[in-house]
């Protein structure tokens, strides 16, 4: 008996990683979340005398009761800064964040944000213990709901949920978030842009603070149908369903294109080299050209950082302004990992951690071996004992 309420362990199927928090969405539908929480990114909040503060962290997984019981089952979910984003099977986008936060007035999503939301008082341990109810409850009826949802326990401290629905308009597919800013794909294959980026990656501007979309300017023109993004600090990918990738953002390291400036915001098709293999045949991908057939491709990344300038240098790049970023992307025709941008640490390729962009670090492909090979001194030395192990094994013996 001692065993029959206890929860059965939960199967991971999604997981992001925010600046200072994850979170995870078990197989049932369940979203957890877990570290830093001064901006409720996870989905909870102290609620001391009239005014909410954010409990500081959520040191261990707790799941948000509040989303499972009314109905809502989670398949996805994105971590930022102070946003964690939850997408629902109905393409319903849910946001954790607490509007007693003060980081501006932009992270608040205006009028973006539903005025149904998730207030009920939530357990102060990590709600392991609850059991779900059936039934699938609007947002509109989410206080009525949240405040029978998980059973008030004495002595305890109170949290409160703050997770709101965001953007009930949108029947969202895909969600990419990174630091303070994100971007959303529907159902109907457009892209929206939302949040604060002063490099143009979200490609509506420096501060977004309703969504906006569909993006559809420069190249994104004649793109298609887009299925997927990857946000960076600085700059931004999305891959459309016939295969091309497209960004936008900041070009510090030339992450976007090797020929457009620095400070190219404005979006772009990445040229992308073709393939050999078996490839996706012309009339899947609707192009006429073989070269797009065998340069498709079925899955994207991007990286960057940053320069602190008040911790000391770490990149001697006299481009960019500190800021330096990478791209990747999965080739459809023979599986070939790409890579672009620098330094060229970070595409594979060998070299230094802080050398500049050069000629070479456009896209292409990452070698794999079985036998690493460094470019190195200390890298050569320690291929060089290792080889040598055996030997020398052999005869101390």
């Amino acid at each position: 008996n001692k065993n029959k309420n206890k929860k059965p362990p939960a199967f991971a199927v999604s997981v992001a990683a925010g600046a200072e928090h994850s979170a995870a969405v078990d197989a049932a539908g369940g979203a957890w979340a877990w570290g830093a929480n001064d901006c409720g990114q996870c989905g909870v909040y102290s609620a001391r005398g009239s005014i909410p503060f954010s409990a500081t962290s959520s040191p261990r997984p707790r799941r948000l009761e509040c989303l499972f019981r009314a109905g809502a089952r989670v398949v996805a979910a994105a971590a930022g800064k102070t946003t964690t984003f939850l997408l629902d099977e109905r393409g319903k986008t849910w946001r954790c964040f607490s509007n007693a936060a003060s980081v501006g007035a932009w992270a608040l999503g205006g009028s973006n944000e539903s005025d149904g939301s998730f207030d009920g008082d939530a357990d102060a341990d990590s709600g392991s213990d609850a059991e779900s109810d059936s039934g699938s409850v609007s947002e509109n009826d989410a206080e009525t709901v949240s405040a029978t949802a998980v059973p008030k326990r004495k002595n305890k401290a109170r949290l409160r949920w703050c997770v709101r629905a965001f953007a009930p308009h949108l029947v969202a597919t895909h969600v990419s978030l990174k630091h303070e800013h994100a971007l959303f794909v529907d159902r109907r294959g457009d892209a929206y842009g939302w949040g604060k980026s002063a490099d143009g990656a979200t490609g509506v501007g420096i501060f977004a603070v309703t969504m906006a979309g569909p993006l559809r300017n420069g190249a994104l023109r004649d793109a298609g149908r887009i299925r997927r993004a990857a946000v960076s600090k600085h700059h931004t990918l999305v891959l459309a369903c016939d295969g091309k990738v497209y960004g936008f953002g900041k070009n510090a390291s030339h992450e976007l294109d090797a020929k457009a400036g620095a400070t190219f915001a404005g979006p772009l098709r990445v040229s992308m080299p073709p393939g050999g293999g078996c490839g996706a045949k012309t009339k899947t991908l609707g192009s006429n050209d073989d070269a797009d057939d065998t340069a498709a491709c079925v899955a994207i990344a991007a990286g960057a950082f940053v320069e602190n300038r008040d911790s000391g240098a770490l990149f001697s790049f006299s481009r960019g302004g500190g800021y330096v970023g990478a791209s990747a992307a999965v080739r459809a025709s023979d599986g070939r990992v790409l890579t672009w941008g620098a330094p060229r640490p970070w595409l594979g390729r060998g070299g230094r951690v802080d050398d500049a962009w050069a000629p070479g670090n456009e896209p292409a492909p990452v070698r794999f071996e079985e036998t690493a090979s460094f470019d190195d001194e200390r890298g050569e030395k320690a291929a060089k004992d290792e080889a040598s192990g055996p030997s020398r094994a052999a005869a101390v013996a």
